[in-house]
């Protein structure tokens, strides 16, 4: 029973087609009579090595319905060109998230309108099209025709001052 699994576990990693040679099939069978576990494993092992060998060989000679039955994926070719050399991924390993941004830290813009939103919060526009909405409950006195700046904070929050004012307030962008 045991020896009928081992050459069931062999014939399923390599199915045995008819057209297979009948030198494989008979080595498998010689190999199953072996009363010896270890010569018994070193038979398989031979044979195994053999058929892993022949597929490329009887492939070449099986017809286009045969070869259609067993799909191979081949890797895709790797383009050499865009792969860096071994010192410039050395060199760039650890580097992604540090990457320099091109984004601005900060704008400055005039003001154009201001209005009160819900719970008195502040939505104002800037003379570049952009409309910032409070976010917090500070105080801040801007007006109309004040030069505002809107500089980038820490973990993706954004801040408004006014020009002549040390106050800020934590806004985020509507438009």
């Amino acid at each position: 029973m045991r020896l009928f699994s081992i050459l069931l576990v062999i014939a399923s990693v390599h199915p045995i087609t008819a057209q297979a040679s009948p030198v494989s099939s008979q080595a498998l069978l010689k190999c199953t009579k072996i009363a010896q576990n270890e010569d018994r494993l070193h038979c398989f092992d031979a044979v195994a090595s053999q058929l892993q060998v022949a597929p490329e060989a009887v492939d070449s000679t099986k017809p286009q319905s045969a070869q259609s039955t067993h799909s191979v994926i081949k890797p895709a070719p790797v383009a050499q060109e865009n792969t860096p050399s071994s010192s410039e991924a050395t060199a760039q390993f650890g580097l992604e998230q540090k990457q320099v941004q091109q984004a601005a830290d900060e704008i400055s813009a005039m003001i154009t309108k201001v209005d009160k939103g819900p719970r008195d919060k502040l939505i104002i526009a800037l003379d570049n099209n952009m409309v910032w909405k409070q976010k917090d409950s500070a105080y801040l006195r801007a007006r109309k025709n004040m030069t505002a700046s809107v500089e980038k904070g820490a973990l993706g929050v954004f801040y408004l001052k006014v020009e002549g004012s040390n106050r800020r307030i934590k806004v985020e962008r509507v438009r």
